[in-house]
C-alpha cells in the first residue's frame, strides 16, 4: 500500500470517527441537555475513548459547536458575491432556502433543544454568534450589495434585511417545533415553500415597479 493511499485511509477513518463522534454527541445532547452531558458519556455512545474525541474536539464547547455548525451552517449559496447574475434570481434564491430548509429541519429539535443552554451561557452564545451566525449573515449581506450594484435589486439596508430574513427561517423553525400544520405541510413540498419565501423576499426588493 503506497503512502497516498494509507493517508487517504486514514483520513476517512479520521471522518468517520468525528462523524460517529457528533452524531452521538447531537442525541445525548437532545436527551440530556449540553450541561449534564458528559465527553466521557459520548466517548461510550460513539464507542471511542474520551481521548479519541480530544484527539478531533478542543473541549465539550468546541463539540457543541460542531454540532450546531451541522444543524445551521452555511450552505452553499449558487451563486457568488461578485459573479454574473443568474438568468433566473427566484430560483436561485429558491433553491438557497430549500437547502437551507433541508439541512435544518431535521435537527430542528436538537437545536431547540440546545437553545436555553446557548442562551444562559453568553460566552457559548457569543462564539456560536461569532464563529456561525455572523458569518453567514454577512455572506448574504455581501451578495444583497452586489444584487443592488447589479441594479436587480432596489436600495437597501442590507446588514438589517438579511436579519430579518435569517429571523424568519428561525420562526419557521419554531412552528415546526410547535406542530404548526400549515408549515408542516409546506415542509413536506418544499419546493412551494422555497419559491413562496423567494417571492415574498425577491418581489419585495425588486427594482422594477409595478407595470414595468
Amino acid at each position: 500500500m503506497d503512502e497516498t493511499t494509507q493517508g487517504t485511509l486514514r483520513e476517512q477513518y479520521a471522518a468517520a470517527q468525528k462523524s460517529n463522534i457528533l452524531k452521538a454527541a447531537a442525541e445525548l445532547f437532545t436527551e440530556r441537555g449540553y450541561h449534564r452531558t458528559t465527553t466521557k458519556a459520548i466517548a461510550r455512545a460513539s464507542g471511542l475513548s474520551e481521548g479519541a474525541i480530544y484527539h478531533h474536539f478542543d473541549n465539550k464547547r468546541d463539540l457543541l459547536i460542531g454540532v450546531l455548525n451541522n444543524i445551521i451552517g452555511e450552505s452553499e449559496s449558487g451563486t457568488g458575491p461578485e459573479g454574473p447574475l443568474p438568468d433566473d434570481l427566484h430560483a436561485v434564491f429558491a433553491g438557497s432556502v430549500k437547502a437551507r430548509l433541508q439541512k435544518m429541519q431535521p435537527h430542528a429539535a436538537t437545536f431547540f433543544a440546545l437553545l436555553s443552554d446557548i442562551l444562559t451561557d453568553e460566552e457559548l452564545a457569543q462564539q456560536l454568534y461569532q464563529s456561525m451566525i455572523l458569518p453567514t449573515i454577512q455572506a448574504s449581506e455581501q451578495l444583497l450589495q452586489h444584487l443592488i450594484r447589479q441594479g436587480a435589486i432596489k436600495p437597501i439596508d442590507t446588514a438589517l434585511a438579511m436579519r430579518m430574513v435569517y429571523g424568519i427561517t428561525f420562526g419557521i423553525d419554531i412552528l415546526l417545533i410547535m406542530n404548526d400544520e400549515v408549515m408542516q405541510s409546506a415542509v413536506e413540498n418544499v419546493d412551494h415553500l422555497a419559491e413562496v419565501f423567494s417571492a415574498i423576499i425577491l418581489d419585495g426588493l425588486s427594482a422594477k415597479r409595478d407595470g414595468e
